[in-house]
C-alpha cells in the first residue's frame, strides 16, 4: 500500500489522461492496495491506476514482476477463458492474478447499458464499418443486427455459420476485471496457454502487464459475441507478452501444456467452443497492440524518469532542510553553550568577589578588635 504525495499527485494528472487513464480518485491515500482483497475485484481501468500510481510514488513497488503467465479454460457453459499472471516481489511473495472479459446487462429494453463515450465509438462504428471490425479475429467487418445472445439459437453447425456470416454488432460494455485468482479453479479448468519469465533476460513489471490490460480493453471497449469476448481479451494479452519476449504466438506448440514450460505453449482448444472456432489470434492485430504498447510505456517510462527525479529533489530538499535544521540545532546548542559559560563565569567571579567581601569585612573586623584593645 502506497501513499501519493500531492506534489507528485498534480504531476500525474496529465500522464493519466495522456495513458487514457483519466486522474487518480481524490480520496486516493495509502489505505489503497495495487491488489483487490479475496471478495473483490478492479476494473481494468481502476487497477492500471492504481498500479501505475505505485509504480511513480513508490520505487518499492517496481519489485513486483510477472514470472508466469497462462490462460485457463471453464468446461461448461461458454467454455470461458481468462488469463492468470504470477507476479512476484522479493520480500513479499507470490500473488495470482486472474484478468477476464466479461460483459455489462443489458437494461429493461433488452438494450446494452453504455456509457457516453461507448455510444459515440458505436455511431462512429456504423458510420465506417471497416473501423469497426479493424480489432476482431474475423477478416470481416461486425455488420449485424445486434442481436442479443442470449436469444441466439443452439450452436448447431448451421446455425452458427448462419449467424458468423451475418456477425454481430457490439452487445453491450466490455467489463474487464483482475481479482485473485483462486487456485481451487484448477482442479475443474483446463489450462490452455503457458508462458515463464522467471528469470527473462528483460522482466515485466506489474505496472507493464497492467498497462497492457489497459490498451487491450480500450481498443475494444464493447463487448462482441464473435470478436470481442473473453477469448480474445485473455489471448491479445498473451500473445503480445509473448510477442514481447520472442516468440512465435502464431504458432500451436503443444497439446497440453505445463505451467513449468518455458517455452509460449497453448492447446489448440484455445479460442473455441467445443469444436466451433470462435477466435483465432490474428498477427497485425497483435504487431498493432504491441505498437500501441510500446508507445504507452515509452510515455510511462518518461513519466517514472520525472517522477523519479522530483522524488530525487524533494529528497535533496529535505535533506538540505534537514542539515540546515541540524546546524540551527548546533548554533542554538552553542549559544546554549556560550550563555553557560558566561554564566559559569559570572558566577565563579560573584563567588570571588563575595570572598573578597568576606576577607575585607575579616580584616576590619580585625582591626576594630584591635582599637579596642588598645583602648582598654
Amino acid at each position: 500500500m502506497f501513499a501519493i504525495p500531492n506534489s507528485l499527485r498534480s504531476f500525474f494528472r496529465p500522464l493519466f489522461n495522456a495513458l487514457g487513464m483519466g486522474s487518480l480518485p481524490e480520496d486516493y491515500s495509502a489505505t489503497h492496495s495495487v491488489f483487490p482483497d479475496k471478495k473483490s475485484h478492479f476494473q481494468v481501468e481502476v487497477w492500471a491506476k492504481l498500479v501505475t500510481a505505485a509504480y511513480l510514488s513508490n520505487p518499492v513497488s517496481r519489485e513486483w514482476e510477472v514470472t508466469h503467465i497462462a490462460r485457463y479454460k471453464e468446461p461448461a457453459g461458454s467454455q470461458h477463458e481468462y488469463l492468470v499472471a504470477t507476479v512476484k516481489h522479493g520480500d513479499m511473495g507470490e500473488i495470482r492474478l486472474r484478468i477476464e472479459r466479461g460483459r455489462d446487462a443489458f437494461d429493461e429494453n433488452r438494450k446494452p447499458v453504455l456509457t457516453e463515450i461507448q455510444k459515440a465509438h458505436l455511431a462512429q462504428a456504423d458510420q465506417d464499418t471497416d473501423k469497426s471490425g479493424l480489432w476482431t479475429s474475423a477478416p470481416n467487418v461486425v455488420l449485424g443486427n445486434g442481436v442479443d445472445p442470449k436469444n441466439l439459437p443452439e450452436h448447431s453447425s448451421s446455425a452458427f455459420k448462419t449467424l458468423k456470416d451475418r456477425y454481430i454488432k457490439k452487445v453491450g460494455s466490455a467489463v474487464d476485471v483482475v481479482m485473485l485468482y483462486d487456485d481451487s479453479s484448477k482442479k475443474t479448468d483446463e489450462l490452455i496457454a503457458s508462458l515463464s519469465l522467471a528469470g527473462r533476460e528483460t522482466p515485466m513489471p506489474l505496472a507493464h502487464l497492467a498497462i497492457l490490460s489497459k490498451v487491450v480493453h480500450d481498443e475494444e471497449t464493447l463487448y462482441n459475441l464473435f470478436n470481442a469476448q473473453c477469448y480474445w481479451y485473455s489471448n491479445v494479452i498473451a500473445c503480445v507478452i509473448a510477442k514481447q519476449q520472442n516468440f512465435d504466438f502464431m504458432a500451436v506448440r503443444s497439446a497440453s501444456p505445463t505451467e513449468g514450460d518455458s517455452d509460449f505453449c497453448f492447446h489448440p482448444r484455445s479460442g473455441k467452443y467445443y469444436r466451433i472456432a470462435i477466435h483465432k489470434i490474428r498477427q497485425d492485430v497483435v504487431n498493432s497492440m504491441e505498437a500501441t504498447l510500446v508507445q504507452r510505456l515509452k510515455e510511462f517510462e518518461r513519466a517514472a524518469a520525472e517522477a523519479d527525479r522530483e522524488r530525487e529533489a524533494e529528497a535533496r530538499k529535505r535533506e538540505t532542510e534537514a542539515r540546515k535544521a541540524a546546524e540551527a540545532d548546533r548554533e542554538r546548542e552553542a549559544e546554549a553553550r556560550k550563555r553557560e559559560t558566561e554564566a559559569r563565569k559570572a558566577a565563579e567571579a560573584d563567588t570571588e568577589r563575595e570572598a573578597e567581601a568576606r576577607k575585607a569585612a575579616e580584616k576590619e573586623l580585625e582591626a576594630m578588635r584591635k582599637q579596642l584593645l588598645e583602648l582598654e
